[in-house]
């Protein structure tokens, strides 16, 4: 009797789409009494971001459409994600401006190998940008074509920015997410994912900056309307009943931290 044994492979999974997400910065005593509203397992992220450096300035990141490059680093899952702000919207929810975003995104999954290989890439580049080590043009030269190696939907949010100009792509920060979500249900569009967030940046020198967060996004974006995404996000949290202290943008870019040392390097 003879065994045959059938090798399967499946392919990486790639997926683009239409979506739409409601944000509201938050300060510390706005996140603790929003957390209470979440399932108690907290989640960890890792997001690298990318950018390209054109001698002066970064060039996605300052387009007339904001163009994002990352990957998202998580403990059951990574992949890379391109993303594009078609619109963004602020909508009132009390005393207060929730940010309603349409975003055009496109992803795709990492082998562990290519997770491995990224985070030991982005680390060498940011710390030869730190230091201005003579080598740093090679090593974002590296990292640049490893970044290219793996890219696949999505690109022509990159080149739609980038052809015809000079550039090297460069890390630019990263973050950690500790996320607590929760799904909930619509009575007549499906359910909506809400989570609540402290997200502590890092720049170049690896110095931490904490700020806090809370995002909901439908499964079934094109159910929605921004205003009806807004109203429902306000009125399932009860935003509307947040103290001004607990309402407060602390984020720092850590793009601009990073570009002012990408401009001594002479590109």
């Amino acid at each position: 009797m003879k065994v045959i044994l059938l090798l399967i492979f499946f392919p990486a999974i790639a997926y683009s789409n239409t979506s739409i997400e409601g944000r509201l910065s938050l300060s510390k005593t706005g996140y603790e009494k929003l957390k209470s509203f979440m399932d108690p397992q907290v989640k960890i992220r890792m997001d690298y971001y990318i950018d390209a450096f054109d001698g002066n300035n970064l060039i996605l990141n300052n387009a007339e459409q904001p163009v994002k490059l990352r990957v998202k680093h998580s403990l059951k899952k990574t992949k890379y994600q391109i993303s594009k702000v078609n619109k963004s919207q602020a909508h009132t929810c009390g005393n207060y401006f929730l940010s309603v975003s349409e975003r055009e995104t496109h992803q795709n999954k990492l082998e562990p190998f290519q997770t491995t290989r990224l985070k030991d890439y982005f680390k060498n580049s940011l710390d030869a940008i730190a230091t201005l080590e003579n080598n740093v043009l090679d090593q974002l030269n590296n990292f640049q074509s490893f970044v290219f190696s793996f890219l696949q939907v999505g690109t022509h949010l990159l080149d739609r920015e980038l052809n015809g100009k000079r550039y090297i792509l460069s890390p630019t920060h990263y973050t950690r997410k500790s996320i607590l979500k929760k799904s909930i249900v619509s009575p007549d569009k499906g359910s909506v994912e809400f989570s609540v967030r402290i997200v502590t940046d890092f720049d170049f020198n690896n110095t931490p900056f904490e700020s806090y967060e809370v995002e909901f996004e439908p499964e079934k974006p094109e159910l929605w309307t921004p205003a009806g995404l807004a109203a429902f996000g306000c009125s399932t949290l009860k935003l509307d009943q947040l103290n001004s202290s607990d309402v407060q943008d602390t984020r720092m870019d850590r793009r601009n931290l990073t570009l002012k040392q990408l401009r001594k390097i002479g590109f």
